[in-house]
């Protein structure tokens, strides 16, 4: 297992965005995962709404390290138009991970909130979409992966053992394991390993969680700022080849706190 960088931190963007070349930008993002001592990129849509970057030319220094490209963002999945836009989407990171060598792409579920009776509607639209695209992916040699949301007033899985049933269906479909969403929603360490241990485990997205709480206040918490304890977690998938990146709100103190209290447990 490596860690990856995702949140740059709140203070590097401005720093970033500093600079009016692309190329300078790209130069300064190298810059901050050296410091912080990376070896992955988790690439995303960030680079092109926060700092203007085309996700189409990215400079080959980035390449050096190992790269993910993760979807983000919510989308509804309950119409053909739908299905096309998501379609559209999972395509358009297809060539992006091709161009550069990425080895996996990640998405979240589906967003459903106020459509709970459609849940199954969007779950079937959901196979159609990962039965057409998991053949294509591993012809590329790139996994493609579902993130494991599961609030249920949020999305379309009822629970983790929901998401499981529904992931252990596709065997060649990478979990990108949300630790501090799915610590937030009560599942415990041992339940999430338990639960999803089995599947084709692809990555961890890292940072505290507190119960009990507004969830903005309870999730992406830097490392230590929450209840999680992240050496059972991490010392059950450190000989796995995945990537645990860092999603944290946070400064770039908080960041590089959070990279050695994780780091201390796969090294």
């Amino acid at each position: 297992m490596y860690l990856a960088m995702d949140d740059i931190g709140s203070d590097k963007v401005e720093k970033i965005n500093k600079y009016s070349n692309p190329k300078d930008k790209w130069r300064k993002i190298d810059e901050i995962a050296l410091v912080y001592g990376f070896w992955g990129i988790q690439i995303s849509g960030m680079y092109k709404k926060k700092f203007g970057l085309d996700l189409y030319n990215i400079p080959y220094f980035i390449c050096d390290y190992r790269l993910t490209y993760h979807i983000g963002g919510l989308y509804y999945l309950l119409s053909e138009d739908d299905v096309i836009n998501c379609n559209d989407m999972i395509e358009q990171s297809l060539n992006i991970a091709e161009s550069y060598g990425m080895e996996d792409v990640s998405f979240h579920p589906p967003f459903i909130y106020e459509n709970i009776d459609k849940r199954h509607l969007s779950k079937d639209y959901l196979k159609k979409i990962i039965t057409k695209w998991l053949p294509k992916y591993k012809n590329h040699g790139i996994s493609l992966s579902l993130e494991t949301h599961v609030s249920p007033e949020y999305f379309i899985f009822k629970n983790l053992d929901d998401f499981a049933e529904f992931a252990s269906s596709y065997p060649d479909l990478g979990v990108l394991i949300d630790v501090s969403h799915n610590f937030y929603d009560g599942y415990k360490e041992n339940n999430i390993i338990e639960i999803l241990g089995n599947l084709k485990i692809t990555g961890l997205h890292l940072s505290d969680s507190l119960v009990g709480v507004e969830f903005e206040t309870g999730t992406h918490l830097p490392v230590g700022k929450g209840n999680i304890k992240f050496q059972k977690i991490l010392q059950h998938f450190k000989d796995k080849d995945i990537y645990g990146a860092l999603e944290i709100r946070g400064n770039s103190r908080d960041i590089l706190s959070s990279y050695f209290n994780l780091n201390k447990y796969i090294i």
